[in-house]
């Protein structure tokens, strides 16, 4: 009979059982040193949208030249393409440990069946590799962001902020402090990420793909949707960190010299 310091694996034998929300973690550590062997196969799905960033940026931007704004804003091709190769090289980073790799291990490797003869409950291993993926996308986020700034062009909130400075810096004349500048900036982004979020979700619904989520159990629906939001709020918050602390310092007399 199962306790709560024993459980019964797929093969029958009892073994302890690991205190649930603390198991999964070995299943992330695993494939941490699965990959520290075969860094080139994970390098290989970075790569894959930076080499479409680059040959935009050196070929067909070009021939298609520079997007002029209402405002008289210049945005050159590259830039305008930089963001979608961004959550491109996301989701192939999240895209290969959901899915194909999900099924190696499963169908021919077989680990899952070893994994279970261990105290890792199947809820373990799906946390696991739903944080796994994550990580994997949220690696290859960092490293194209990295690619990004080499190339200067994550240049869209600073140069917002720069737009503005008149509106900060009569904001900061009426009296609002530095602290409220930057949750200004802050919130605005907020809303952006929400609002892609939800057009995000409205279109997801549309694909007959998500009945397949029928099958899972909710509570691992709900970690994956949960750590997603919070992973891209998170982001959203450390990228617009530093132009918000940027708006902050204007004084309502530099707004006047930039006017």
């Amino acid at each position: 009979m199962a306790t709560d310091t024993t459980r019964q694996t797929s093969a029958g034998r009892w073994v302890p059982a690991l205190p649930r929300g603390s198991a999964w973690w070995r299943l992330v550590e695993r494939n941490f040193m699965v990959y520290r062997r075969s860094w080139l196969v994970f390098l290989v799905g970075f790569l894959e949208p930076v080499f479409y960033l680059f040959s935009i940026g050196v070929g067909v931007a070009g021939l298609v030249g520079d997007f002029t704004l209402d405002n008289g804003t210049v945005i050159g091709y590259t830039a305008f393409v930089a963001p979608g190769m961004l959550a491109a090289s996301a989701m192939n980073g999240a895209l290969y440990d959901a899915t194909y790799n999900i099924f190696f291990k499963m169908k021919y490797a077989k680990l899952y069946d070893a994994i279970l003869s261990t105290p890792l409950r199947p809820w373990d291993v799906a946390v696991g590799e739903i944080a796994w993926a994550l990580l994997r996308g949220t690696c290859y986020s960092a490293m194209f962001i990295v690619v990004m700034v080499a190339m200067g062009l994550t240049g869209v909130v600073w140069q917002s902020v720069t737009q503005r400075i008149r509106e900060f810096g009569l904001r900061r004349a009426k009296g609002a402090t530095a602290r409220d500048i930057q949750k200004q900036i802050l919130g605005e982004l907020v809303v952006l990420s929400s609002a892609g979020i939800l057009l995000g979700g409205v279109i997801a619904i549309q694909f007959p793909l998500l009945s397949l989520v029928g099958s899972i159990p909710g509570h691992v629906v709900a970690f994956g949707l949960a750590s997603s939001v919070v992973l891209l709020y998170g982001l959203t918050l450390l990228c617009g960190a530093y132009p918000s602390r940027l708006a902050s310092r204007v004084t309502p007399a530099e707004a006047l010299h930039y006017e």
